[in-house]
């Protein structure tokens, strides 16, 4: 059986690796799916982040028998562009998939499709907890960079690990590597604000990689709240700086947790189910 997920961006976009790349890699090593990115003929297509070139394209894969799955990762629902486009591809969809359970509570109540919730599994490595410290790293795309400014200049040794942009100056340009030796550098990473749907998979990586995270609530991290601090992060901060000798360990129990309930091996398996089912 193949399968080709149809996404508009590259690596440098999370969704891609989460959505697309890691998925392929999974299916072509591991199940006799064979999977590509946006090309080669296929039994069933998946759109990631669909745009409005998708719908074509979905209508002449439904005429010709091929199977249509949309992968929802942003509730984009209402949105006065592209709130038209995803509701006509749900439509135009055999399967809908989406990575959060909020999302997928999401789109019952805005569309009543029922939808499969697969995980954003860790792409980062597991790495000894180093969270004794206070090197303070915010790392995210550079459309979210409203989320960090305010904290800008009113915490030391705060680094910032993004993509282009004209907000600021002095940020250590987003790669995967730079991403990686950032975290090995850093003991705390701040993540202020997040969408109630959003996956929680910069918490988790930030995890894996040996740091203790202060984020701020939303439904999808607090199911984190014994392993990290959700809440207020500045309140959050002080609290690590009383505690630091107990950060380490709570990192270390984290990162058993997510080992066990976000691997790559689960996304790759419920990816196979869905697209087999």
């Amino acid at each position: 059986m193949n399968v080709a997920f149809v996404h508009p961006s590259d690596a440098s976009m999370a969704s891609f690796r989460y959505r697309a790349l890691m998925p392929l890699e999974y299916l072509n090593k591991n199940t006799d799916i064979r999977a590509t990115i946006n090309e080669g003929l296929a039994d069933a297509v998946v759109f990631s982040k669909p745009m409005a070139a998708n719908i074509d394209f979905a209508k002449q894969c439904r005429k010709d028998g091929t199977r249509v799955i949309v992968d929802i990762c942003d509730d984009h629902l209402n949105h006065k562009a592209m709130g038209p486009v995803y509701r006509e591809m749900i439509g135009l969809s055999d399967q809908v998939v989406c990575p959060t359970v909020t999302m997928r509570d999401r789109i019952k109540a805005e569309t009543g499709r029922e939808s499969e919730v697969i995980i954003d599994a860790y792409e980062q490595e597991r790495c000894d907890p180093h969270a004794n410290g206070d090197n303070l790293l915010w790392i995210g795309h550079q459309t979210n960079l409203k989320e960090i400014i305010p904290f800008i200049g009113k915490l030391d040794n705060l680094s910032v690990c993004t993509g282009p942009n004209n907000a600021l100056t002095g940020y250590i340009p987003w790669s995967i590597e730079n991403q990686r030796a950032e975290l090995a550098r850093a003991n705390i990473v701040l993540l202020p604000n997040s969408a109630e749907y959003k996956s929680p998979n910069r918490l988790i990586n930030s995890i894996m990689a040996g740091c203790f995270v202060v984020a701020h609530p939303s439904a999808e991290r607090k199911e984190f709240r014994q392993h990290t601090w959700i809440g207020n992060v500045m309140a959050g901060l002080q609290w690590a700086n009383a505690f630091k000798d107990e950060l380490d360990d709570r990192v270390r129990d984290a990162q058993d947790y997510i080992e066990e309930r976000y691997s790559p091996a689960l996304m790759g398996q419920r990816w196979a189910e869905v697209i087999k089912a």
